[in-house]
C-alpha cells in the first residue's frame, strides 16, 4: 500500500492521504487529486476540466456503475476495499445520517411511547422492527435485520 497526497482540504487546511495499491500508485500519482467530503477523492485526469473520482478511475467504472467502499472510508482506495454495487447496496453500507440523535443507524426515540423505535429501508419503504426499552437492544435489532436484508453490504452498528 502507498499513499497519495491530496490538495489541502479547505475546511481543515491540511493535506489528506489517499491509500492505494502499489501497482496503481504511479498511474494515479501523476494527477492532482482533491479530497471532497461529499464525494471522496476527485481529480481532473483527462485535462478537459471534467472531474473523475479516484475509486471510479481505479475500478474502470462505466457511467451507470457505482463503486462501494467496503469499510466506508473514502480515502481507502485499495482494490480490496472497492466493489461494484447497486445504488441500494451502496446506500445500505452507509453509517448513520449526520442528523441522527441516537448514534445508531435505524434507531430513533419515540417520544409518545418513551421507547426506542427501529426501522430499516427495504425496496424504498421503511419496515418497522419494533420498540425497545434499551438502546443497545434496538441497535442489535437493526443489525440483525441489516444482515438479513443487505447481506455483505450491511453496515452494522457497533454494539
Amino acid at each position: 500500500m502507498k499513499f497519495i497526497k491530496t490538495g489541502k482540504n479547505v475546511k481543515n487546511a491540511r493535506h489528506l492521504l489517499a491509500m492505494v495499491d502499489d501497482e496503481d500508485f504511479d498511474r494515479l500519482n501523476k494527477f492532482s487529486w482533491q479530497a471532497r467530503k461529499d464525494k471522496g477523492i476527485i481529480g481532473n485526469i483527462s485535462g478537459d476540466g471534467k472531474k473523475t473520482l479516484m475509486h471510479r478511475y481505479i475500478m474502470k467504472a462505466k457511467h451507470n456503475q457505482e463503486i462501494d467502499h467496503i469499510d466506508g472510508n473514502r480515502l481507502n482506495n485499495q482494490k480490496s476495499n472497492l466493489r461494484f454495487a447497486t445504488s441500494s447496496q451502496n446506500k445500505a453500507n452507509r453509517g448513520p445520517r449526520k442528523d441522527n440523535k441516537s448514534g445508531y443507524k435505524g434507531v430513533s426515540w419515540h417520544k409518545q411511547l418513551n421507547k426506542w423505535t427501529v426501522r430499516i429501508m427495504i425496496n424504498g419503504k421503511y419496515l418497522s422492527l419494533g420498540l425497545h426499552n434499551d438502546i443497545l437492544e434496538a441497535a442489535k435489532a437493526y443489525n440483525k435485520a441489516a444482515l438479513k436484508y443487505y447481506g455483505q453490504f450491511a453496515w452494522l452498528n457497533p454494539v
